[in-house]
């Protein structure tokens, strides 16, 4: 049986983003979209069931990157920013999300 994912209480997911998800099947997937005052649109999708996340990137409507990762463990907040945890084959990997006053992620990953 795989872990059970960590995560904040959607009501904390709705003020960090300050605003209701996207998508939610109610299976354990949910999306959030965010727009910021440079015109940069994100959009995370997390599958707590399979433990994987993805973020979308996009400017001006125009698609700039997709990153999509799995061994998601944990998600949580902590000074205003949204932090993903994950485990997978000997590393450790972070994403660390800000939304104010402008979209700012950072991917980290160390061997352990």
């Amino acid at each position: 049986m795989p872990p059970v994912l960590t995560s904040p209480d959607p009501l904390d997911l709705l003020d960090f983003f300050e605003a209701e998800p996207v998508e939610e099947t109610g299976e354990g997937f949910w999306a959030y979209e965010i727009d910021d005052t440079s015109g940069l649109r994100m959009r995370l999708g997390v599958d707590e069931i399979a433990g994987s996340a993805q973020i979308d990137l996009s400017l001006a409507k125009r698609h700039l990157a997709m990153i999509s990762y799995e061994g998601l463990e944990a998600i949580r907040l902590l000074n205003g920013a949204l932090f993903l945890d994950f485990k997978l084959r000997g590393s450790k990997s972070g994403l660390e999300i800000r939304v104010k006053p402008v979209i700012s992620i950072r991917w980290y990953t160390l061997e352990v």
